[in-house]
């Protein structure tokens, strides 16, 4: 791909004997060379903890990153080699179980093998059948790991996204989770479009709980239906008003998932993975449909046509709640090997079907947030759920690993009230916007509930955005770790327009006059320099009157001099004029090219 200076490899297996052969292990790619200093960066966590960014130093021996169940995020198939003059980075066009090993020898022979797990793999082949692994991502770089991310995220935007939402601006969606949980009532969510509307919210995602009997996580999921209960006239009517007022209209779906009590259980108990459906072991209080099938898979199309035809649906949510586990298939080959990657191609089959009938449909994936964030579910999906952390603090490493990567303009990220559920901190809900301005805000709490005041600062919210939203999810994204404190910048093609986040993780007395530098403007133009307002309610606005952070100056001086910022605490408190950020605070900062007369 010579637009990205990318390669793709793949390997094709051909069975042209007589006799049936079996793979136990093929890989996608290959490298060798040699080098006495050799690093591995990987992207690792867990849930809630996604895409931290580890380096390790390779003395001898071999590093191993892999994944056993989906593409996850614990391990990211992405992996960065570095040695003292080269960088590699590879990644896999793969959802399922993946491996990519770094072996160094005692003689400095660099050895590098990526591909499908062979610990999850086999595969049979019979006269004249052959198998085609998963493409393998190549990128090298001769200034670091910055140009080779820098190079992967040009690639995905390039050759990996498609569809007619490849280069669309993303919208600004309310989801219901949050707020109304297994409850969504069809008037409350009437209620809450019409006042997202007024706020500049763009659509409506009615989550978990609108089908079957689904009041909790044990029942309905496979009987995708609305509940008559919370949606008595249907989700259609529900639809109907929704695109009445000028907003998408979208619903959580976990077709993977089937739980106990459900009809489709009673129907079809065949159809849950494991040898044995009444002893398979239960994730997050479900089973796992057998997407290996292909009467699952047709079974899974019509659903979704059914429901996408009934009620004009703009926008999917695709969830996966669980791992992979009991791997066994009750048709076909019972090896685990065989299966793994079945289901991973009967899930891009549907995915495939669907994307294809309905091309303006916008699919997002949300694998209990950072699971399956990869290039294969890239080729399908407008954007994929960064993580459920709604913590902007948190959220600072999951979004600095996932934005080396992804481009921001597929990275979905929410907006919580406070407490956040998870962490239980309370941070401002404006710093709560900036971190995630950094991709696209999807809103998770009640417009109804909120006050005035709220309203107001939510609605300067979504303006800014929508102000900003080519350079927040087309820009190029740069990152600077300080210690206290984060400063993420986001600028366009010819540096004319840049956005920096500061982010202040304690706030310390007495301390050095702090300075910002931005090394994404250029040193030719002079620049405005200003503070988004950030104030929470009318009393804070009275007491402390917008902080004199506004300068002009030559984009030279901003590069390498750097603005002295003004003091946040004197030895009288916080006085006119000075900046008023406290712990877990931030800033959003335009940096506008000044036009001349």
């Amino acid at each position: 791909f010579y637009s990205a200076d990318t390669i793709t490899r793949r390997s094709v297996v051909f069975n042209d004997s007589d006799s049936p052969l079996t793979l136990r292990s093929v890989a996608s790619s290959q490298i060798d060379f040699r080098s006495d200093e050799v690093s591995v960066t990987t992207f690792n966590g867990a849930w809630g903890r996604e895409k931290m960014r580890k380096t390790t130093t390779l003395s001898t021996g071999t590093f191993i990153n892999e994944s056993r169940t989906i593409s996850s995020g614990e391990n990211d198939p992405a992996v960065i080699v570095s040695t003292s003059r080269d960088t590699y980075l590879m990644s896999l066009v793969y959802s399922g179980p993946h491996r990519t090993s770094v072996t160094k020898t005692n003689h400095d022979s660099v050895h590098i093998v990526s591909g499908i797990n062979p610990d999850m793999f086999m595969w049979k082949l019979g006269k004249d059948e052959f198998f085609e692994t998963p493409e393998s991502v190549l990128i090298h770089s001769e200034k670091g790991e910055e140009e080779a991310e820098k190079k992967l995220r040009n690639f995905i935007n390039k050759a990996i996204r498609r569809g007619l939402w490849k280069d669309r601006m993303k919208p600004i969606m309310l989801n219901t989770w949050d707020t109304l949980g297994y409850s969504p009532d069809e008037g409350e969510v009437a209620v809450m479009a019409k006042e997202a509307k007024k706020l500049g919210i763009e659509g409506i995602v009615v989550d978990d709980g609108w089908f079957g009997a689904r009041d909790d996580e044990k029942t309905s999921l496979g009987d995708w239906y609305p509940d008559t209960k919370h949606f008595p006239s249907g989700i259609k009517e529900l639809a109907n008003e929704i695109h009445y007022e000028g907003l998408f209209f979208g619903l959580w779906f976990e077709i993977e998932g089937i739980s106990e009590r459900s009809r489709l259980y009673k129907a079809h108990p065949d159809w849950v993975v494991g040898k044995d459906a009444s002893r398979s072991a239960l994730g997050r209080s479900q089973h796992l449909i057998d997407l290996s099938r292909s009467d699952v898979q047709d079974w899974a199309i019509d659903t979704l046509v059914g429901i996408i035809e009934s009620a004009n649906l703009d926008y999917i949510r695709w969830g996966f709640s669980r791992f992979q586990s009991d791997i066994w298939s009750n048709v076909g080959e019972k090896d685990t090997g065989e299966w793994c990657h079945r289901y991973i191609l009967g899930l891009y089959r549907i995915l495939d079907t669907i994307t294809k009938t309905y091309p303006n449909l916008y699919i997002e994936t949300a694998s209990r947030g950072g699971l399956r964030l990869d290039l294969g579910m890239l080729s399908y999906s407008a954007s994929i759920r960064m993580t459920e952390c709604s913590d902007p603090l948190m959220r600072l490493e999951i979004e600095e690993g996932a934005g080396r990567l992804y481009p921001l303009s597929v990275l979905s990220v929410p907006i919580a009230s406070n407490p956040d559920r998870y962490t239980g901190r309370s941070i401002d809900m404006d710093t709560k916007f900036n971190v995630s301005a950094f991709g696209i805000p999807q809103y998770s709490l009640n417009p109804h509930e909120m006050g005035k005041m709220e309203k107001f600062a939510l609605k300067q919210q979504i303006e800014f955005y929508k102000a900003y939203r080519p350079l927040f999810q087309y820009g190029d994204f740069h990152i600077q770790e300080e210690g206290n404190r984060t400063i993420w910048t986001v600028s366009n093609g010819d540096k004319s327009v840049v956005m920096m986040l500061y982010y202040l993780k304690r706030n310390k007395m007495n301390t050095t006059a702090e300075k910002l530098y931005c090394d994404e403007v250029s040193p030719d133009y002079d620049y405005t320099f200003i503070a988004r307002e950030h104030w929470e309610t009318m009393e804070q606005r009275a007491l402390y009157p917008q902080e004199t952070e506004c300068y002009t100056l030559g984009g030279d001086a901003l590069k390498w001099a750097g603005i002295s910022l003004s003091d946040n605490v004197s030895g009288n408190g916080n006085e006119e004029g000075m900046r008023t950020l406290r712990d877990n605070s931030s800033r959003l900062y335009i940096i506008r090219k000044e036009e001349k007369e």
